[in-house]
């Protein structure tokens, strides 16, 4: 499969019963069977090893799995602890790849596309994945295909699947354990299976042949068709994938729908397939697996400034840098520990993210709890942005203040040590609304009005398509000017007004907005002498104010989306010299309500 994506599909036909038999809830020395209420009764949806070994099936009613074996150990079955179980196995398998998907109820896929080689090759990583799901106590099948619909049906329907080697166990006649297995049985039980393992460079169903060849011989439930389409097509003869090749793709979509068309050109490679991750997967990883685990601060910060540097060298072919890194330390114990960065200024320096890093592992050192130390670890960059080149200085002048570099560096560690919600500063919106025109954000998060790489690069060309045009026009306009014609834009071209005391302080330096702020306009009680004049005075907490001086009013609009009523604001001033900023929430005649009066801050 070189130069083609490579999907490893892993099933976990008795997730129900091993999930419960690793918990330590399963009776020993009794067949295991999970069930539930389906179409007003109650029928068997898990069996164990041994249950299957006597008879008893999927979809068995329990009154009569029930009359076979009548020593049964039936539990109801516990769909939303089913679910947690899969996800904590599809986090556990985020050590191999990051683009882990969950196929509820029982399956997952993995996309391992170029990261065979770091164990061995693809068929390595597929048995190592089962042998260790097996020493974990889950039987598991799997199959690497093309396509995930491929491996799908590989992994459920095919012969040449990689299984879990048999477990031994007491009271199972060979079967699955009873009790919770401890951390250092999971290791024996992991070495001794890696040693009845077969080659890593054993043949795979995927390798060699066409996927038509491979899903010829499976039962056309394979690709994942609706129960009532597969019933279908079965009483019309075709009961394998190879019929359905053959059969006439008009005669076959009328009778089992374009679905079932789709899933067999997705099951071939003729249809893509949109698949959702667990999580994101990130545009630039490095990942890294140890021949020994690592079990103290030190090794790790060793292992992270290498990773650091794998990541660094693809973020210099993006021409970009990291803003938001996650560092993904798995342990042999299966648990996995995130530990997130975040930079105010793209950042593409390995000694710059490692001093972020090695705060927060100061900090988290001792709730890392890696007691059986950390095998693998994965650092991945949550987003990163464009880095624009910036001039260089020949000679070095001493700074009178500090840098934005400095102050960034600064603002990065400050948010390492105390976190990133509590290092602020104020954002300005573009709002009419005094309340809503500006807050504070994280230091971190990136300035909404900096373009991104995608904005940047889409400016670029509309920047070249105008200076290419100007050198088109520029031989036109040179012989116009010759002949003495002059374009009407050039002299009838209005001139931009320029506002006055734009950018710095009004002229008579008179502020037109308070120093103090309130975030909730507090309520007054107001009286003017008329309707839509300034108040004369005003109660506000409890006191009377008379008002000797007025200015306004500054009317602001409010949001047409929103249907927020007119504001009409006035600068006041009471008999004291204090001075306040008012407002009146609507005009009379524009609604039945009656206009309000508010006191939006405080001038001194």
């Amino acid at each position: 499969m070189n130069g083609e994506a490579t999907w490893l599909a892993i099933v976990l036909p008795r997730l129900k019963t091993d999930r419960l038999i690793r918990s330590g809830r399963a009776p020993e020395g009794r067949p295991l069977a999970v069930y539930a209420k389906e179409a007003n009764a109650f029928l068997l949806t898990g069996v164990d090893a041994r249950a299957s070994s006597l008879g008893l099936k999927l979809a068995m009613s329990l009154a009569d799995a029930r009359a076979i074996q009548p020593n049964l150990a039936a539990i109801e079955a516990e769909p939303g602890e089913d679910a947690r179980a899969l996800d904590n196995i599809a986090a556990w398998c985020e050590r191999f790849t990051p683009v882990v998907v969950v196929d509820p109820p029982d399956g997952l896929f993995l996309d391992i596309t170029g990261c065979g080689h770091l164990f061995g090759d693809d068929v390595a990583l597929r048995d190592q994945i089962v042998v260790r799901l097996a020493a974990q106590g889950y039987a598991a099948r799997a199959a690497l295909a093309s396509t995930p619909g491929a491996a799908w049906a590989l992994a459920r329907y095919g012969q040449n699947t990689k299984t879990s080697p048999p477990r031994g166990g007491r009271g199972r006649g060979g079967g699955e354990k009873t009790a919770h297995v401890s951390n250092s049985a999971l290791r024996e039980n992991l070495q001794g299976s890696l040693a009845q393992s077969p080659h890593p460079l054993a043949p795979s169903p995927s390798r060699g042949g066409g996927l038509e060849h491979l899903l010829a011989p499976l039962p056309i439930e394979a690709l994942r068709l609706e129960e009532d389409s597969a019933a279908l097509l079965r009483r019309l003869g075709l009961k394998t994938v190879g019929q359905l090749l053959h059969a006439p793709r008009s005669s076959f979509t009328a009778r089992a729908g374009e679905r079932a068309m789709l899933r067999l050109d997705q099951a071939l490679g003729r249809a893509p397939e949109a698949l959702n991750p667990r999580r994101p997967a990130p545009p630039v990883f490095a990942l890294r697996r140890f021949l020994e685990p690592l079990f103290n601060i030190e090794t790790i910060l060793i292992a992270t400034e290498h990773l650091c540097g794998d990541v660094i060298e693809k973020l210099d072919r993006r021409g970009a840098g990291a803003r938001r890194c996650a560092l993904h330390l798995f342990g042999v114990d299966g648990r996995d520990r995130t530990i997130e960065i975040g930079v105010s200024r793209p950042e593409r320096e390995v000694k710059a993210l490692l001093r972020l890093f090695r705060e927060k592992l100061d900090r988290a050192a001792e709730n890392l709890d890696a007691e059986f130390g950390i095998e693998a670890a994965r650092l991945d960059v949550i987003q990163l942005q464009r880095i624009e080149g910036a001039p260089r200085t020949l000679v070095a002048v001493e700074e009178s203040q500090a840098s934005a570099e400095k102050i960034a560096t600064l603002v990065d560690i400050l948010s390492a040590r105390l976190g990133p919600k509590r290092v602020l500063r104020p954002k300005f919106n573009d709002a009419h609304q005094p309340e809503k025109a500006g807050m504070w954000r994280s230091a971190l998060e990136s300035d909404p009005t900096s373009p991104s790489m995608g904005e940047v690069s889409r400016a670029q060309r509309a920047t070249e398509g105008v200076k290419a045009k100007k050198r088109e026009e520029a031989p036109l306009e040179a012989s116009l000017n010759a002949l003495g014609h002059h374009p009407l834009s050039r002299r009838f071209a209005p001139t931009a007004p320029r506002s006055r005391g734009s950018g710095g302080a009004p002229r008579d330096s008179v502020p037109r907005r308070p120093l103090t702020l309130f975030t909730r306009a507090q309520p007054i009680e107001a009286i003017a002498a008329v309707p839509d004049g300034p108040p004369i005075r005003f109660r506000w907490r409890r006191v009377l104010r008379e008002v000797v001086r007025a200015e306004g009013p500054e009317r602001i609009s409010g949001d047409w989306l929103g249907g927020a009523p007119t504001r009409d604001y006035y600068r006041v001033e009471d008999k004291d010299g204090r001075r306040y900023w008012l407002f009146r929430e609507g005009l009379y005649g524009e609604s039945d309500e009656t206009p309000r009066w508010f006191v939006q801050g405080l001038f001194a």
